[in-house]
């Protein structure tokens, strides 16, 4: 759905805050990196490209409420997650697939990187400690932490198995 950023993370390009790209780009790598631990073959693309996706998706559960909450950006017409239209969240799985699509082809497959998964572990578990207990939003912390905390299990539970 259209939504609309305030002026609180600063400079923008073409109508997105410079910060954005940033931020996803941060949980991009570790997002394709539990998808590899998880997938386990380095032939394997689609699955990994995937699995990627809806883990950088998981995450957008977590990080559109807050910043709505926080007020840097804004639908106009809400919507049925903390003001937010669930289309949205089909909108960003697009965009994480595209995402990860990129990473596959600028990144060369190999063993995952353990800190990356457990940089997305620590967030799993923190935006879910931090919903439930700090911000007083059971919601968040339970949809969130139900998307993002299994990806995050599965990922380090195969690396400690050596399934690399």
């Amino acid at each position: 759905g259209h939504y609309d950023y305030t002026g609180a993370l600063g400079p923008r390009v073409a109508l997105v805050p410079v910060l954005v790209p940033f931020a996803w780009f941060a949980m991009a790598l570790p997002a394709r990196e539990v998808a590899a631990a998880i997938v386990g073959a380095p032939r394997r693309r689609w699955p990994r490209v995937a699995i990627g996706a809806v883990a950088l998706t998981a995450w957008d559960l977590f990080l559109d409420p807050q910043m709505v909450g926080e007020g840097y950006w804004t639908w106009p017409d809400g919507g049925a997650y903390r003001g937010i239209p669930l289309g949205n969240f089909v909108g960003w799985l697009l965009t994480s697939a595209v995402v990860m699509l990129l990473l596959e082809r600028l990144l060369p497959p190999g063993r995952p990187s353990r800190i990356a998964v457990a940089q997305y572990a620590a967030v799993a578990v923190m935006q879910t400690v931090g919903f439930a207990a700090f911000f007083g939003d059971a919601l968040v912390a339970l949809v969130g932490g139900a998307a993002m905390l299994p990806i995050a299990a599965a990922a380090v539970v195969r690396l400690r198995r050596g399934a690399w």
